[in-house]
């Protein structure tokens, strides 16, 4: 049977991050925070994230190759063996996907929580946060995490008073940081615990997704999310029917 003029996609292919180095600064070192990933990167480079809400699977994957092979076919790159990596990037280990791989001989585990799957015609790689050693590198993912992996990254950075990885924990496990902290015996002044930084550190669509915006207008109320992070701000990332449900159902709790 042959078929013609099939629609492959349903809504327009949207990388989550696209990383372009200078050849000249290839490969990159010293580079401190997240050392693993930057270490390994090419001039592009790919990365999509998954949050530990979401499902994980062999589709994944293959949409993650598709943005990465469609970027390289538009931008003509010569040399995508050499010039391009593809980062799947998930708060939760892929076991199933990883094992697949496994079976077929074709994943090599390069270090903790980092997995290089070969046959592809660039390199593609899979990070599992939860994975990844507990060390201040890892941070900016480790915030991510959940699990026993979180619970310490959480005490690890309440006992160092990290007041940036602190203002995001409120903001994203507020519950667990207390327990922590009261386990702790570690007190901590309110005022060094700043929203507006803890989302813009990583985003305020991220926050969305991570514990959803009514979630967050509850936890530290309307005015305060709207003075410190900004209503246009919000209605800009989010969408404005996104805020008008949040705070519907918000009236109608």
């Amino acid at each position: 049977m042959f078929l013609g003029g099939i629609e492959v996609g349903k809504v327009a292919l949207r990388i989550d991050v696209l990383v372009r180095c200078e050849r000249s600064v290839l490969p990159l070192s010293g580079v401190g925070a997240l050392g693993f990933l930057f270490s390994r990167f090419s001039e592009f480079n790919v990365l999509e994230f998954k949050s530990k809400g979401e499902r994980i699977g062999l589709d994944t994957l293959c949409k993650l190759l598709a943005y990465a092979a469609l970027y390289v076919a538009e931008n003509r790159v010569s040399f995508p063996e050499e010039d391009v990596t593809a980062w799947l990037v998930a708060s939760k280990t892929p076991v199933k996907l990883l094992r697949r791989y496994k079976g077929l001989g074709l994943l090599q585990r390069l270090e903790e929580g980092v997995y290089l799957v070969a046959g592809f015609p660039f390199r593609v790689f899979v990070v599992a946060i939860g994975e990844l050693r507990v060390e201040p590198e890892n941070y900016p993912l480790l915030i991510f995490s959940s699990g026993r992996t979180l619970r310490e990254f959480l005490r690890r950075v309440i006992r160092e008073r990290n007041q940036e990885y602190l203002s995001i924990g409120f903001l994203l496990y507020y519950d667990e940081v207390v327990r922590i902290m009261a386990e702790e015996q570690v007190a901590l002044d309110p005022t060094s615990i700043s929203i507006r930084k803890a989302v813009e550190s990583i985003g305020i669509s991220r926050v969305v997704e991570e514990i959803g915006l009514k979630k967050l207008i509850e936890e530290v109320g309307l005015k305060k999310v709207v003075d410190e992070i900004g209503l246009e701000k919000i209605i800009r990332r989010v969408g404005v029917e996104r805020v008008k449900r949040a705070l519907k159902r918000i009236e109608g709790s």
